[in-house]
């Protein structure tokens, strides 16, 4: 994923679901938390409040839409 010309990359876990987003340095810039369901209970980390709005994939890796919630 590319926000003001720096690359970060995806951290999943074993279900795939996006789990946060780092660096090229490695160092982690956003978190996702996500109930049973999959809905998104809290975005944690330096760059919560722009990251999110341009990574479209979350829970298994599907796209979440920020505009209707799902």
């Amino acid at each position: 994923m590319n926000l003001n010309d720096t690359e970060y990359y995806y951290i999943k876990n074993a279900q795939d679901d996006i789990i946060g987003l780092i660096d090229k340095v490695g160092t982690q810039v956003t978190s996702y938390t996500y109930d049973t369901y999959g809905k998104v209970i809290s975005i944690d980390g330096s760059l919560k409040d722009t990251a999110h709005k341009i990574n479209t994939y979350r829970y298994r890796e599907y796209r979440y839409d920020s505009e209707t919630g799902l």
